[in-house]
C-alpha cells in the first residue's frame, strides 16, 4: 500500500543566500549607505518544475515577508553569527535569509515548493554595474516548513524585532514569480 503524502497550500520558506555573484566592495560608500535603495527580492515560483503534474498549475496568491532577511539580529540557534546584511570598514557583510509565508492557489507538496521556488534571490543593482549581482542559494540550505510552524516563525522574528509583516495578495496569483523592493519592508 502507497502511502499518501501530505500537500497543503501555505507554507513557510527560509532562504539564506550565502553566494553574491560579484565584488561586494565595487559599491561607493553612499551606495552602501542607502543599501535598501538599491536591493530587490526576486521571489521565483516555476510551478512547471513540481514532479505532480497535476501541481503545475499552482499559482503564489499570497505572499507575507515574515523577516526580509536584511535587518542584523542574534539568532538563538547560532550565537556566534550575525544574520542579515551589514557595513563593515565600507564594506557589505554577511547574507540575506529572507523568510516569508505563501498561499498557493491549490495545496502541493512540499518537496514540489523546493522546486519551483528555486533561484529566488536578492539583487543588488547600482548605476555602475552594467548587471545587478545577486545573492543566491545554491548549498540546500533552504527551508520549507509547514504552515502550522507560522505562529512560532512569527512570534519569534517580533520578539527579535525584526518582524516585517509585508503583505502581497492576487487572486488571479503569480505564475513566475514576483520582485520585491527592499524598500516595501521598511517599517
Amino acid at each position: 500500500m502507497s502511502k499518501k503524502l501530505r500537500r497543503s497550500d501555505q507554507f513557510i520558506i527560509r532562504i539564506p543566500m550565502r553566494k553574491w555573484d560579484c565584488i561586494l566592495d565595487d559599491f561607493t560608500t553612499e551606495e552602501l549607505r542607502h543599501l535598501r535603495d538599491n536591493l530587490s527580492l526576486s521571489i521565483v515560483w516555476n510551478a512547471w518544475e513540481m514532479e505532480e503534474e497535476d501541481s503545475q498549475d499552482a499559482t503564489i496568491v499570497e505572499i507575507e515577508v515574515l523577516y526580509d532577511g536584511i535587518l542584523n539580529f542574534q539568532e538563538d540557534d547560532f550565537p556566534d553569527a550575525e544574520f542579515g546584511l551589514r557595513v563593515l570598514k565600507g564594506r557589505l557583510e554577511g547574507y540575506p535569509a529572507p523568510v516569508f509565508r505563501i498561499r498557493l492557489s491549490k495545496a502541493v507538496r512540499k518537496k514540489d515548493v523546493y522546486r519551483a521556488i528555486y533561484g529566488t534571490c536578492y539583487a543588488l543593482s547600482s548605476p555602475r554595474l552594467d548587471e545587478p549581482c545577486y545573492a543566491e542559494e545554491h548549498n540546500g540550505y533552504t527551508r520549507v516548513s509547514s504552515i502550522r510552524k507560522y505562529g512560532e516563525h512569527h512570534d519569534y522574528y517580533n520578539e527579535k524585532g525584526v518582524y516585517c509583516g509585508w503583505r502581497w495578495a492576487d487572486p488571479a496569483g503569480i505564475q513566475d514569480g514576483i520582485r520585491i523592493p527592499s524598500t516595501n519592508f521598511m517599517k
